[in-house]
């Protein structure tokens, strides 16, 4: 039960060092190009300038195409929860 419990954690604390997120928005824009040239389509990082209502100053978001998609379909959801029953959206 000991050798159980000291392995559960060990990998537990193992699989907790690989879950650390990259703060893409913080690298420089070489940093970003040699980084897109190392991982595959989804992992590759993309940067656009947004202004936020609360200031004009416009600032940098970075993220990969996984985390827009993921972003993009919780924004589709939020629009389908405030118009239930409506079909005009999708997702391809």
């Amino acid at each position: 039960m000991t050798i159980r419990l000291v392995l559960i954690l060990s990998l537990l604390g193992l699989a907790s060092c690989n879950t650390q997120r990259i703060n893409y928005n913080s690298m420089s824009d070489d940093e970003i190009k040699n980084h897109n040239l190392t991982v595959g389509q989804w992992d590759k990082v993309y940067c656009s300038m947004e202004v936020r209502l609360e200031s004009r100053i416009p600032r940098r978001k970075c993220a990969t195409l996984t985390e827009l998609q993921g972003q993009q379909i919780g924004d589709l959801g939020r629009i389908n929860t405030a118009n239930p029953g409506s079909s005009g959206f999708g997702v391809n």
